[in-house]
């Protein structure tokens, strides 16, 4: 592992705090109803709270699980990126209660963002901020 000698780790709690700004920003404002605005707005305390149970109960260092938290919070923005219209759709019509058979197709790529980069970016930053 790099280890901390990265980045300090007041550098790491920057960087997780403008993941959450971009985040608030960009990914929120992409969702089309309120309950998917409410899970949006919800991820980051809830990635806070993993990250704080990976710190404690696993051991992890504070700048890993930092930069882990990064990594998790830009992948949900990268994954939707120039197919928010798509996944608008779909989101609307699954709160409107559309059978799933009925359900707005959203494009393959926004899956495949997902299963890539979240684990890649996670990881990386883990990685790097351990």
């Amino acid at each position: 592992m790099l280890g901390s000698d990265v980045m300090p780790v007041g550098a790491w709690w920057g960087l997780a705090a403008m993941a959450v700004v971009v985040h608030l920003g960009v990914y929120v404002p992409w969702m089309p109803t309120p309950g998917t605005r409410t899970q949006a707005l919800l991820a980051p305390v809830v990635l806070a709270v993993m990250a704080a149970g990976f710190h404690v109960g696993e051991g992890h260092a504070v700048s890993g699980c930092l930069g882990a938290y990064v990594g998790a919070m830009l992948s949900m923005t990268l994954c939707v990126a120039g197919r928010q219209k798509d996944v608008a759709r779909w989101a609307v019509a699954k709160e409107a209660g559309v059978p799933e058979a009925d359900l707005p197709h959203i494009p393959a790529s926004v899956p495949m963002r997902l299963i890539l980069l979240a684990p890649l970016l996670t990881g990386a930053g883990l990685v790097l901020g351990g």
